[in-house]
């Protein structure tokens, strides 16, 4: 008796509108961006200390930030807005914070900048490539 099998794949197949894609990434692209004009808004720098190593609950090989730092006898805290690998940071080490001058309570990280900013160009290039070849 001879048996014959038939394999069929499936494909899954996203057949995005042009539109909807240039605006995911042009979403994505102010998104990242967001933190890099909030860098360069946030003039003052003081020092403050990483007070806490939470972990990142997708990635378990990287850490979110949280530092401590005092402005006028007050003391803040500001998380990063990235995560950041484990080997580089520790707690109680101190980190340069950057911080609003009219309300010390808004702050970042200026670690995040570097990630900001990459996440940003690969965004930012993957619009304009999508958009260049829609164009051709």
């Amino acid at each position: 008796m001879i048996s014959v099998f038939l394999r069929i794949r499936h494909r899954a197949n996203i057949d995005l509108p042009l539109p909807v894609s240039l605006a995911v990434l042009l979403g994505f692209t102010i998104y990242n961006l967001l933190p890099v004009f909030r860098y360069f808004r946030y003039r003052r720098t003081v020092t403050g200390t990483i007070a806490e190593l939470t972990e990142d609950r997708e990635n378990r090989h990287r850490n979110l930030i949280t530092a401590a730092y005092t402005i006028d006898g007050s003391t803040y805290y500001v998380r990063s807005f990235y995560s950041h690998s484990i080997p580089y940071y520790k707690t109680g080490i101190e980190i340069p914070v950057r911080v609003s001058e009219k309300n010390p309570a808004h702050a970042m990280l200026p670690h995040d900048l570097r990630t900001a900013v990459l996440a940003s160009v690969i965004t930012g290039a993957a619009f304009v490539f999508v958009l260049f070849v829609s164009l051709r």
